[in-house]
């Protein structure tokens, strides 16, 4: 498996916080062509993303995460690829964050049977051993949440 490739905030970027430039592929930094159709937008990144062997969606079973996951979904089954895996974080024990019976429901609808579920026991932080980790390997990425996520790189 080939190992992620991340586009990496500039110099101004960096002081500014967030980036400020728009189309540059996701893989490998090139400039293409934006496009104003959001959908064929969507199917340009897909098939970066489907370039790969295998597919991996981080699914919270938020609104975001539930229109990437259908998208990808949609776009396998269009080109004749497996589906893509949703990766999952659930946070048992923690109320608010508990997207079980939506990530559920859309799981189902989508028709998706194979998933990887991490379950979260703890809070986490910025600054926690696992982001700390992740800032050591991969070096400052843009968002920060990334580093949060350590379990679904």
């Amino acid at each position: 498996m080939n190992a992620p490739s991340y586009i990496r905030l500039s110099q101004r970027e960096l002081v500014h916080g967030s980036p400020l430039t728009v189309g540059r592929s996701a893989t490998d930094g090139r400039a293409f062509a934006p496009s104003r159709d959001p959908r064929a937008a969507l199917d340009q990144a897909m098939s970066t993303a489907f370039a790969r062997e295998d597919v991996f969606v981080s699914f919270s079973g938020g609104r975001d995460s539930s229109a990437v996951l259908a998208l990808a979904v949609d776009f396998a089954r269009r080109h004749g690829r497996p589906d893509p895996v949703p990766v999952i974080l659930r946070y048992p024990g923690h109320p608010d964050a508990d997207e079980t019976e939506w990530q559920t429901i859309v799981l189902r609808h989508l028709g998706l049977t194979n998933e990887i579920v991490h379950e979260r026991r703890k809070p986490q932080t910025y600054l926690d051993d696992e982001a700390k980790r992740s800032l050591r390997e991969r070096g400052l990425l843009w968002p920060a949440a990334l580093h949060l996520d350590h379990v679904v790189f």
